[in-house]
């Protein structure tokens, strides 16, 4: 989990037997990360969430019994062609090897430890999109696996971390904005054909299992950087700044014999306005209740105008 964990985990089980029953975890950074567990129902958590492990390739079995402040937990596996819009109904959004989602106006704000987890596949033809979402008040505010997706108006506050984007291909990524986090954006290689647009001065960290302090990161244009210690991650890697506006092509190579290669593109940008974009996602029922409200006065009005005209 590199960094996720220093918070402390609840529970963490790597096991083909036995089972997690009944049990309540309150405000840690991850409440439990689980794979291969036979049994895993009637859980509890507070103030955050469950992680997979996907280190297995078997999903952990469990159900909906398992709660975040007191809504289900359920893991959305292999649905397809599909429009996600009701995350209200949720303790915590877990979206895997879906084709073709589209994840529009969500809002989400109560602790669950990851705001949202997107473990998207590479399969021809088909995109997953992440559309006008906040995600407030999280360990990290979005984990997001694979490639071939597209995002657009992604906003990111009062997080520990922002992004954790880990293995993208083919994906791109416009108007994201991140407010109040200590790690605004957290990469893993290797990374293919992304591109990713970000607001001046928001800062990206990179870490490849597989480099050596003299393996450099090319910037074009711009100066190239080495790896040094990060200390907001307690780890190795390379910390990019982008203080100026600019399209910047990235590219850090591993030689053989752990040949890697991570290419991605950066636009630097300047700040968005912060558009309550929550009022988007909430217009509907509100507009129905103003509506509602407003109508009921002009008909008082007009009755009471009537009555003393008798």
């Amino acid at each position: 989990m590199s960094f996720l964990d220093y918070g402390g985990v609840g529970i963490w089980v790597r096991s083909n037997e036995g089972g997690i029953e009944n049990c309540r975890i309150e405000d840690c950074s991850i409440g439990m990360v689980a794979g291969l567990i036979q049994v895993n129902r009637y859980n509890a958590f507070i103030n955050c969430g469950f992680v997979p492990d996907w280190t297995y390739i078997y999903v952990t079995d469990y159900d909906n019994t398992n709660t975040v402040n007191g809504k289900p937990i359920v893991i959305f596996w292999e649905i397809n062609n599909w429009v996600f819009t009701n995350a209200s109904l949720y303790g915590q959004l877990i979206i895997a090897s879906c084709s073709n989602l589209t994840l529009n106006n969500v809002h989400i704000t109560e602790s669950c430890s990851i705001g949202i987890q997107l473990y998207s596949s590479t399969f021809p033809n088909q995109k997953n999109s992440l559309n006008n979402i906040i995600v407030e008040n999280q360990k990290l505010g979005m984990y997001i696996f694979g490639g071939k997706i597209l995002g657009d108006n992604l906003y990111v506050k009062n997080c520990d971390a922002g992004f954790y984007f880990n293995s993208i291909e083919e994906s791109e990524f416009t108007r994201v904005m991140i407010d109040n986090t200590e790690v605004p954006i957290y990469m893993t290689s290797p990374t293919e054909n992304f591109t990713i647009e970000i607001e001046r001065y928001t800062k990206i960290y990179l870490v490849n299992w597989n480099a050596w302090y003299d393996d450099i990161l090319q910037i074009t244009p711009g100066d190239d950087i080495s790896m040094s210690y990060m200390t907001e991650l307690g780890m190795l890697g390379y910390t990019i700044p982008f203080n100026n506006f600019g399209t910047y092509h990235l590219n850090l190579t591993i030689p053989a014999p752990s040949f890697s290669q991570t290419l991605f593109t950066i636009i630097s940008v300047p700040r968005y306005s912060r558009l309550d974009i929550s009022m988007t996602i909430r217009d509907y029922p509100y507009f129905l209740i103003w509506s509602v409200v407003i109508i009921g006065l002009l008909l008082f009005i007009e009755f009471s105008r009537r009555f003393y005209q008798k």
